[in-house]
């Protein structure tokens, strides 16, 4: 298990109260010196926990073995006492930015929700949870950090330096702590699931949860807590001239006003605890479906409009409430498609999306019809991110692996159905991303051309569409997808645009796929050695016009 230093407790008074204080990203317990000072202060009966993780800049720690560890400390901690007579009889969480997001972490793992666990953790939650009477969150990193744009306080000088220093560390592959809690990430979003779904189950029974919050933050906003807004146990508190760091920094008059805050959140009861203002959200519970749309690469998706508005008509005419989610991720081309990174980012993206449409409708079956890199997002999130859950999918077009396991996600509760629609004459599929599954290099493949090999991926798949790869995203399909999705019909699809064979030239071509790869590197090859001929100076116009063609394309 993770090393953690630090693990002693500062053992106080008759040890009535256990204060856990974790402190952010590259920093230590001195950096909660003063809230641990005013803590002190407020509840001199309370034993401290401050313990230290490694938060240092270049760290690659998973926050998940940091989770484990904490939460190790913590029962160490509570067995502790018991030892000595007595238990504790309240439990107080207190984290700062990053340290407010494990804490949660900790939260989620103590109630039994386990689904991304390293070691095996009980179903059940430990008993010292329910003692847990507030969480307070100093900066709280709840959506994860995101510099795809500038955050309204920070200014073009850091913005500028840290994206670049951001993908300089993704390069080299340093600092995965924190790029584990980008926007999306898996750590993230499972714990936003997580959430909602305690949220769900147990709304009356969580710990008051408080967001503080300064006025100059320059890394979140008061949108990012959309997963624990939704609970009664919520409260937000605005900290005037205060930005990420110096809501730490309780000296001077502006200190003196944070410290109040503070000791609000930290000593007044849950009854006399009213929110700044912060618009609040209303979960939606009415909303039987919520169905994605997501288009593939070098598409702007516009098709998408047509499904969302046959959805909407058939909710209408069926008195259903139906939620359609078509916003896209931007043209992507191809350039970008190949690399792992860039298609992460979309992955990112899109689970940001489903937890914030899951935080709204709770109750709703969220279903997902996907085309080319569509369904690579899908297949992504439910391997990546454990605690995502799914009813019936639509894949055409696909560029997923024909052997991933749908049975193991469907007999597991996290999927309902797969429905892939196989054309007859998709090169593009069969060509590059199954020339990355016949190397076995990345987590593309050739489903949308071969289909898939486990019999749940077969059980719903219609073979054969006619046409290439957009031979299934056709207005005179759309009905089947959508009818698959909210009521699990089998396909109704006009006969003439189906056949019951592929065709022998596109079969052929993705079998020798990789000669295919190999007369393009050879022609890319001998045009390099062609311009040196000519002039070696021309290189540099001969590869950046590949450049521009791939990354337009």
């Amino acid at each position: 298990m993770l090393e953690i230093r630090n693990r002693s407790v500062d053992i106080r008074g008759t040890s009535q109260q256990l204060i856990i204080l974790i402190h952010g990203y590259v920093g230590s317990s001195k950096q909660m010196g003063e809230v641990r000072d005013t803590t002190a202060m407020a509840l001199p009966n309370a034993d401290i926990l401050t313990p230290d993780y490694p938060a240092g800049l270049l760290s690659n720690v998973n926050p998940i073995d940091i989770t484990e560890a904490l939460l190790d400390i913590i029962d160490q901690t509570v067995e502790s006492r018991e030892l000595r007579g007595g238990s504790y009889q309240e439990i107080i969480m207190i984290g700062h930015s990053l340290g407010a997001l494990l804490l949660r972490k900790v939260y989620s793992f103590a109630m039994g929700q386990t689904d991304d666990s390293v070691i095996p953790l009980p179903a059940a939650p430990k008993p010292w949870v329910s003692k847990v009477s507030r969480i307070i969150l100093l900066g709280g990193v709840n959506r994860g950090w995101d510099f795809s744009f500038k955050p309204k306080h920070l200014s073009w000088y850091k913005y500028l330096i840290i994206s670049v220093l951001s993908k300089i560390a993704k390069f080299f592959q340093i600092a995965g702590l924190i790029h584990s809690i980008q926007r999306g990430s898996p750590f993230v979003s499972n714990l936003r699931i997580q959430w909602i779904r305690l949220v769900h189950n147990n709304d009356s029974l969580l710990p008051l949860t408080i967001q503080l919050l300064g006025t100059l933050d320059d890394l979140i906003s008061s949108d990012d807590d959309i997963d624990i807004k939704g609970t009664i146990s919520f409260r937000y508190l605005r900290v005037p001239n205060t930005g990420h760091l110096s809501i730490l920094d309780f000296s001077g008059e502006l200190g003196k006003r944070r410290q109040q805050i503070f000791l609000k959140a930290l000593t007044q009861n849950r009854e006399n605890l009213h929110s700044d203002f912060v618009e609040p959200l209303r979960p939606d519970h009415e909303v039987e479906h919520v169905v994605f749309v997501m288009h593939g690469i070098r598409d702007r998706g516009f098709w998408t409009e047509e499904i969302r508005y046959q959805i909407k008509q058939i909710g209408m005419r069926e008195h259903r409430r139906i939620e359609v989610i078509n916003s896209g991720y931007g043209y992507f081309p191809m350039l970008l498609f190949l690399f792992l990174w860039e298609r992460q980012k979309n992955v990112r993206w899109f689970m940001d999306q489903y937890t914030e449409a899951l935080a709204k409708y709770p109750k709703a079956q969220m279903g997902f019809i996907g085309h080319s890199n569509g369904t690579y997002l899908l297949a992504s999130a439910l391997k990546r991110y454990q605690a995502s859950q799914f009813g019936r999918v639509v894949f055409a077009g696909s560029v997923v692996p024909t052997t991933f396991p749908w049975g193991d996600l469907i007999a597991s509760g996290r999927l309902k159905a797969i429905q892939n629609y196989v054309a007859t004459s998709d090169k593009i599929v069969g060509v590059f991303p199954g020339f990355y599954e016949l190397i076995g290099l990345t987590d593309l493949g050739s489903a949308g051309h071969n289909g898939f090999r486990d019999n749940e991926g077969r059980r719903n798949a219609v073979t054969f569409v006619r046409g290439g790869h957009s031979a299934a995203i056709r207005p005179e399909i759309y009905e089947s997808f959508i009818r698959f999705i909210i009521d699990g019909k089998s396909a109704d699809i006009p006969e003439p645009l189906i056949a019951k064979k592929r065709s022998s030239i596109t079969v052929w071509l993705s079998k020798f796929n990789w000669v295919i790869w190999s007369l393009l590197a050879s022609g890319l090859l001998f045009g390099a050695w062609w311009i040196t001929q000519i002039n070696p100076v021309y290189l540099w116009l001969y590869f950046g016009g590949l450049y521009a063609l791939l990354y337009t394309t």
